[in-house]
């Protein structure tokens, strides 16, 4: 969970284009600050991001989850959000 949310930050803050990212029950860290942080390339790339976030994760709510993908969705990020349980 904490490793996916850094490669999440990561990817849409790495000044190239990275050729995807996969997030399995993480969150979108300093989703406030991350919009003023959005590499160009990120968005101009399309670059894909799969979200995989179980419904009964104990650790990581999967309302964290949601969020975090609406909140990347709303940036304009190219963005999958895979529910399971």
């Amino acid at each position: 969970s904490q490793g996916a949310a850094i490669s999440c930050l990561s990817a849409m803050t790495h000044k190239e284009a990275l050729g995807g990212c996969f997030l399995l029950s993480g969150w979108l860290m300093m989703r406030q600050k991350v919009p003023s942080m959005l590499s160009p390339s990120f968005l101009s790339d399309k670059v894909p991001v799969l979200h995989c976030h179980g419904t009964n994760d104990m650790i990581v709510p999967f309302l964290f989850g949601q969020v975090s993908s609406q909140a990347m969705e709303q940036m304009g990020a190219n963005i999958d959000f895979k529910p399971y349980p």
